[in-house]
């Protein structure tokens, strides 16, 4: 075999299709610095013989290098094996070679062209306008200086290297279709596009352009790899896109978003691979249209949207996802479908959500709310199985919804919490101690709702329960509710009618609530059948609510007006009645009653005890009649009437204690 290698200066390319030369098989380390041929000695003199057989191609630097040639030789039937070295010097000068393209030339291999030879490192390259669009189709041309493209520039398989600045004098682009790219200069000119299809983008320099086309016009399976740093300059009107159903990796690089980035309807997919960013500057926008949205691979990515960004969803009703971390301290604007985060990260600033879209926080990874940060418009925010931590404010500003679906978890351990719209959903809130949980709008939960806390319903704070079922109705837990406010509303809606007598529980405390003044100014009730009403229950341990129809008036029976009592909960209230005695007087009550039920039950009540003039009638444990006045004064049967037959009873006093 023959071993040529250079000093580094250059790199060698062998011809594997010369008639009778080697093959690809007898190439070893093609393209490099260094390559190997094995064969015969017939394909070998065969390859290096040819026109174009071997070719030295200088990566642009300048100054000595060398050919270094090793020949081993097996020694054949001799059986005598030898090696032979040689060393042939070589000076590289730069010459200002500057290739003007004025036709429409195509790199067809590494340094050959429609018009001659073109040496692998060139000093300038001008593509004018009005010319020919410029192709490299294979093969590695390096440009040591810069480029002036005014026209179309097409890497497709080949290796194209620009050390230099490039300009665009009036209108250009470069559009890499399964080629590389390679720019380590400066690129920042508003005339200037760039159109990534497949292939690589490397590079060190700036590149800076107001239109950048991820994907365009790429096909299926064609995936564009970009580890050269780029920005999306801003430039009025001009709008980048990630378009096409090709992808497009971000491979530890990062694009800055000066400007607008949209990333149309279609597109395929948007990878950010180690450490790959998308970083949305002060005034910029990007905008997720597209239903496959932005994915990580790996190394992960980030998705940064800078104070005075947008991050927006502006069209298309479907579904759409950043499945990367995400760092938001500008706006977030979802006009319509579903914008899901799902890779955890921190939310400041304010969101808008219209009306009939929808945020989504998911996933495992855990959100955090370290800042001000305000959910507005009349749409709704679902916070799915996430964990998300507050110790900055965290306000629902009215009109919006937020749901806390089951499996979530908020944690707020500082800063505050306040709701002017609607909460709703079956996970839990946390809220530390110190921190009030200020409710001005809606708390309106689908299913089991725990808020572990203290709840401040605030000067006009309301609640809304949704009741399809008063037999499995999950009532919201919290540690306490503080009902201080003038004007709290409570709005109870009823799916069907109610059974008369059901019970359930609205609020449960987790601590011992002693303030039972506290209570709903109004209460506004749907749903409930005919003369239905709902008895509140104040107790130490939460709200209870229990479904009563007043007794059903009989009309005139046997000369009387009469009432029917259905014996489980009827009752008949009177507030502050003057026709009923009361006190020291003298006063006389009838009624007919029967009863087989055990227990206290009571018959009739007047008047308040603690005031001193009460007095009442009532079956007592043992089943015998009793009356009280005042509580101090008492008789009872001497035998029960709880018998199933009819009595007819009077109770009187006559005003002198006795």
């Amino acid at each position: 075999n023959v071993t040529i290698a250079t000093g580094g200066l250059a790199f060698l390319n062998v011809d594997p299709e010369v008639i009778g030369g080697l093959t690809a098989a007898g190439i070893d380390g093609n393209g490099t610095s260094t390559v190997t041929l094995t064969g015969t000695l017939s394909q070998i003199n065969a390859t290096l013989a040819a026109s174009g057989g071997l070719t030295y191609a200088t990566n642009g630097q300048t100054g000595a290098d060398s050919l270094d040639i090793t020949v081993i030789d097996d020694g054949g039937a001799a059986g005598i094996p030898r090696t032979i070295t040689d060393s042939i010097g070589v000076s590289l000068e730069l010459v200002d070679n500057t290739a003007s393209i004025g036709a429409s030339p195509d790199f067809d291999t590494v340094g050959i062209w429609s018009e001659g030879v073109l040496p692998s490192a060139i000093h300038n390259i001008i593509v004018p306008s009005g010319s020919g669009s410029l192709h490299l189709e294979n093969g590695h041309v390096a440009v040591v200086g810069g480029a002036s493209v005014d026209n179309a520039f097409y890497i497709t398989d080949g290796s194209l290297t620009i050390n230099g600045d490039v300009s665009f004098p009036t209108l250009g682009y470069f559009q890499v279709d399964g080629g590389d790219l390679t720019l380590d200069g400066t690129v920042d000119d508003d005339n200037g596009r760039l159109f990534l299809q497949s292939g690589t983008l490397n590079g060190d320099g700036n590149i800076s352009l107001p239109r950048i086309y991820f994907g365009a016009s790429g096909t299926s399976g064609d995936v564009m790899t970009v580890t050269a740093d780029l920005t999306v300059s801003d430039v009025a009107s001009h709008v980048s896109l990630v378009q096409g159903t090709g992808s497009t990796v971000i491979d530890g690089a990062t694009i800055t978003v000066e400007g607008e980035l949209t990333f149309e309807s279609g597109q395929a997919g948007f990878e950010l691979d180690n450490n790959g960013e998308i970083t949305v500057s002060s005034g910029g926008v990007l905008d997720l249209e597209d239903a496959d949205g932005i994915n990580v691979g790996t190394g992960g990515g980030k998705v940064t949207v800078e104070a005075g960004g947008t991050l927006d969803r502006s069209t298309n009703t479907g579904d759409t996802a950043i499945h990367a971390e995400v760092d938001l301290a500008g706006t977030l604007s979802v006009q319509t479908g579903k914008l899901a985060l799902t890779g955890g990260g921190t939310i400041t600033n304010t969101a808008s959500v219209s009306s009939g879209a929808t945020l989504e926080l998911s996933g495992a990874d855990t959100f955090t709310i370290d800042d001000t940060f305000n959910l507005g418009g009349a749409g709704t925010t679902l916070l799915d199985g996430a964990t998300v931590d507050v110790t900055g404010d965290f306000a629902v500003l009215g009109g919006h919804t937020l749901n806390i679906a089951a499996g979530t978890v908020v944690n707020v351990t500082g800063g505050s919490f306040s709701n002017d719209g609607t909460i709703i959903g079956e996970g839990t809130l946390n809220i530390a101690d110190g921190v009030v949980f200020t409710n001005n709008g809606i708390i309106d939960p689908s299913g089991d709702l725990a808020i572990n806390g203290d709840i401040d319903l605030s000067a006009s704070g309301g609640m809304t329960f949704d009741i399809a079922s008063t037999s499995d109705f999950d009532a919201i837990s919290a540690d306490s509710l503080d009902l201080d406010g003038a004007s709290n509303v409570l709005n109870l809606n009823f799916a069907s009618t109610p059974g008369d007598g059901d019970t359930f529980a609205l609020v449960t405390y987790g601590e011992t609530d002693a303030d039972l003044t506290d209570v709903f100014e109004t209460v506004n009730i749907t749903g409930l059948g005919p003369e239905q009403d709902v008895v509140l229950e104040y107790t130490t341990t939460g709200i209870t609510a229990t479904i009563v129809q007043p007794p059903n008036v009989l009309g005139v029976v046997g000369g009387v007006n009469s009432l029917q009592f259905d014996g489980v909960d009827d009752a008949v209230k009177v507030e502050d009645a003057t026709d009923f005695l009361t006190g020291t007087g003298a006063f006389t009550y009838e009624t007919w009653f029967k009863s087989s039920a055990t227990g206290l039950q009571g018959l009739f009540d007047v008047g308040t005890v603690s005031s001193g003039q009460g007095a009442g009638m009532f079956i007592d444990a043992s089943g015998n009649l009793s009356a009280s006045v005042t509580s101090q004064f008492s008789i009872a049967s001497s035998s029960a009437v709880n018998d199933g037959e009819w009595h007819h009873a009077a109770f009187s006093h006559d005003g002198s204690g006795g």
